[in-house]
């Protein structure tokens, strides 16, 4: 059961992190 939780973090922070990636990057193209 915490390792199915674990799980879920993991998946829900990497989520978190390529949405914020694509917005950086979506940025990065705005600034060329």
């Amino acid at each position: 059961m915490l390792n199915l939780g674990l799980r879920l973090e993991h998946e829900y922070f990497f989520c978190e992190y390529y949405n914020t990636f694509q917005k950086s990057n979506s940025a990065m193209e705005g600034l060329k």
